[in-house]
């Protein structure tokens, strides 16, 4: 009798990459977040998480902004390297870009990015305690199945905490949400978007 063979189809696929200046550049990002914040009136009124203060819906965007510009250029180069890797079809054109100020008890429901193509979240401030970034499979909830182990392979949810300084890469498709914040300590955190330019 044969063995069974596993081939494995239909990833999703979380890239990550750490940014070697961060440490240069947080404070300034900061402050000039919450400056932008004492000023712009917050997007996303028609999500359920409507109290957490973000600069969506064009309130504020950082492909605009020269501030960002250092850091823009960066995570665009990075993005480029996940495309190249995955087999993505260049060119890749920078589409919206926002952030997103988490206080106590703030969160994000699951959701999609619609329309775009890649999505990135980098972690500009927060601590071990902050809220972690949520990416769901995109296998059907109704269907459930029990595991004696789960891996990669059979997680319906997978989790990253937050670490300063970290970008995560994923395509705009990919379902994601932030738990509830139960800390104290600020948690600020940059999105970016991009469109594949069609041929």
């Amino acid at each position: 009798m044969n063995d069974v063979v596993l081939e494995s189809w239909f990833p999703t696929i979380v890239g990550y990459a750490f940014n070697p200046y961060h440490d240069k550049i947080e404070q300034d990002l900061v402050d000039h977040c919450k400056q932008i914040s004492s000023s712009v009136k917050s997007g996303g009124n028609e999500w359920i998480s409507n109290q957490t203060y973000n600069t969506s819906d064009g309130k504020h965007d950082l492909f605009v902004d020269e501030k960002f510009s250092f850091l823009n250029k960066w995570i665009t180069s990075q993005v480029n390297q996940y495309a190249m890797q995955l087999g993505i079809k260049q060119t890749l054109k920078p589409h919206c870009s926002w952030f997103n100020i988490y206080k106590r008890n703030d969160f994000q429901e699951f959701h999609v990015h619609t329309g775009l193509t890649i999505s990135t979240i980098y972690f500009l401030r927060g601590g071990p305690e902050s809220a972690k970034v949520y990416f769901k499979s995109p296998r059907n909830d109704m269907f459930y199945i029990e595991y004696d182990k789960l891996d990669k392979n059979s997680f319906g949810t997978v989790f990253y905490k937050v670490q300063p300084g970290k970008l995560l890469i994923f395509t705009s498709d990919v379902h994601h949400s932030v738990e509830k914040h139960n800390s104290d300590e600020e948690r600020i955190t940059l999105s970016h978007n991009f469109i594949q330019e069609r041929s």
